[in-house]
Formats: structure tokens, C-alpha cells, sequence
């Protein structure tokens, strides 16, 4: 994970020196009440997994994208991108149509809880504190004249704002590192399986296992195919669908974006989301099968 994290630090840190604000905005508030469903499938643009996506997303926020709309970005982009898609095909046997219905559900996912997001804080504070720029943005050295001096200065300056959202979030990660590693080395998965006759049992128990393990979406879709023999699509998918919204470590993460009663409407509204979509979902696999 910490190396996703870096890497989207640096991508947040060119973002915020080198993207125009109105660009941004423009692209985000396109068509009003349309910018969650642009937001949410950046991630084909921008394929990045869940331990990058947390800086970029609050570099956008800090750029003047409303927060509802950043979390479209931040639930939807670690799903809705070709790397992901092309893992979950690989994990499943060049099975390209359940790749396919995992980038549909987790986009669907992230468009529905960025609206009931909106809604629930369109008139109070969801933000810890509103996203003012390091304060190395408001004291920038005046740039160096010339074309290349100045893209040198601009991507150095780049890179130590990307630091500053690195170590910011750092602290998060660390402590999300810890508890995943003190669940994994004790969790017998063995148990999982054995209570899994019930199908809504058996998507429960998948949707707890995606949050404790917290595997990075690019992986998630290997783990959730070993268990293709003992429990049901819909039970594997809710693996893959839940995990890179809400696991541990982004937990922790939100912890320092978002205010406490923000996160729980996040991760309340995300697993009922999940939880109903997998239950239609098996229900029509059933259907199909009868």
C-alpha cells in the first residue's frame, strides 16, 4: 500500500501545481447534478488503486471540488479502471462479462452514495475543516524566468507538495497497517466458509472479510476467486465490490479528511448499497440457473 500511496501523493502534488482550477471544475460540474457520474468513471482515465486514490481525491476537493463529487471519484476510481477490470478478468479465467458487472456495480455504488452524500450534508460541514492549500502554496518563491526553468521550478514545487500530502496521510496508513496485520495473522478463513450455507450469510461474511483484509483492488479479485468452489458469485463479488470503498485502511485514511458523522454516512450507505446490489445479483444468477 505505501507505495500506491507515494505515487498518488506525486500525482496529487502535479495536480495541484500544474491542473488549472476552472479546467477541473469544469470537467466536475459539467451538466449540474451529472458530475458524480463523471467523477466516478475517471477511474478509467486515471486507473488508480485505493491507496492512492485518498490524496487525489482531497487534492481535488482542495482545487474547489465539492466533496460529494470527490467521493464518486475516491469509491468509484479504484474499481472503474482497466487495471482492475483486467485483473478480475485474469483471476476468473478470461471471464470478461464478470469483470465487466464488477466495474458496473462499484460504479453504480459510488454514484449512489456521492448523491445521498450531498444530500445528507448539502447544508452542513462533511470536511473536517475546509481544505485551504499547505501553506507552502500561499508563499510559492517567485518562479525562475524561461520555458524550462520554469517547469523545473513548477515540478519541483510539484513534488514538495506531494510530500506535504504524503506525510499528512501517512500516520493514517500506519495505523491501518497495524490492525490489518494483527486481523490477518489471526483470522482462520475456515470459518467464513463454514457458515456460508445462507447466501445473504455468505455475502455478510465476504463483505466483513473485504474490509478486514484490506487487499488493494488490483489484487482483491485472486483472493475472492479462491472461493469460487465453497461460496456463491454473489458472496466473491461483494468481496471485490466492498473492499476498495471501505476497508481498514481507508478508514483510517477518512479520518483525516472527513468528520466523524460523514464516515459512518459513507460506510453505512456503501454497505447497505453493496448489500442490496449482491442480493439482486443473486438472485438473478439463481434465476438464470433454474
Amino acid at each position: 500500500a505505501l507505495p500506491f500511496m507515494l505515487i498518488g501523493s506525486v500525482v496529487s502534488g502535479l495536480l495541484g501545481e500544474f491542473a488549472s482550477q476552472a479546467r477541473i471544475l469544469k470537467v466536475l460540474s459539467k451538466g449540474g447534478s451529472g458530475a458524480p457520474f463523471i467523477a466516478a468513471a475517471l477511474g478509467l482515465l486515471f486507473p488508480v488503486c485505493e491507496c492512492a486514490i485518498v490524496p487525489i481525491a482531497r487534492k481535488l476537493m482542495q482545487k474547489g471540488v465539492p466533496p460529494a463529487v470527490a467521493l464518486a471519484f475516491m469509491l468509484g476510481g479504484p474499481i472503474v479502471n482497466p487495471i482492475v477490470f483486467g485483473s478480475t478478468a485474469v483471476a476468473y479465467g478470461l471471464s470478461w462479462d464478470f469483470a465487466f458487472l464488477r466495474l458496473v456495480f462499484g460504479y453504480c455504488t459510488a454514484v449512489f452514495v456521492s448523491f445521498v452524500f450531498a444530500f445528507a450534508f448539502r447544508k452542513k460541514q462533511a470536511l473536517l475543516q475546509p481544505l485551504s492549500p499547505f501553506p507552502i502554496y500561499e508563499n510559492r518563491p517567485q518562479r525562475p524566468s524561461g520555458t524550462f526553468a520554469s517547469c523545473v521550478g513548477r515540478t519541483r514545487s510539484a513534488l514538495v507538495h506531494g510530500a506535504e500530502d504524503f506525510l499528512d496521510m501517512f500516520p493514517f496508513l500506519v495505523m491501518a497497517a497495524f490492525m490489518t496485520a494483527m486481523v490477518q495473522s489471526t483470522l482462520d478463513r475456515s470459518f467464513f466458509v463454514s457458515l456460508a450455507a445462507n447466501p445473504s450469510v455468505a455475502i455478510l461474511l465476504m463483505m466483513l472479510l473485504a474490509v478486514i483484509l484490506s487487499i488493494c483492488s488490483e489484487a482483491d479479485a485472486f483472493v475472492a476467486a479462491s472461493f469460487q468452489v465453497s461460496l456463491p458469485l454473489s458472496a466473491q463479488m461483494g468481496f471485490m465490490v466492498l473492499g476498495p470503498m471501505l476497508d481498514l485502511k481507508l478508514i483510517f485514511m477518512y479520518f483525516g479528511i472527513f468528520r466523524k458523522r460523514a464516515i459512518l454516512l459513507v460506510a453505512g450507505t456503501t454497505l447497505v448499497a453493496v448489500f442490496g446490489l449482491m442480493l439482486l445479483f443473486d438472485a438473478y444468477v439463481r434465476w438464470v440457473l433454474s
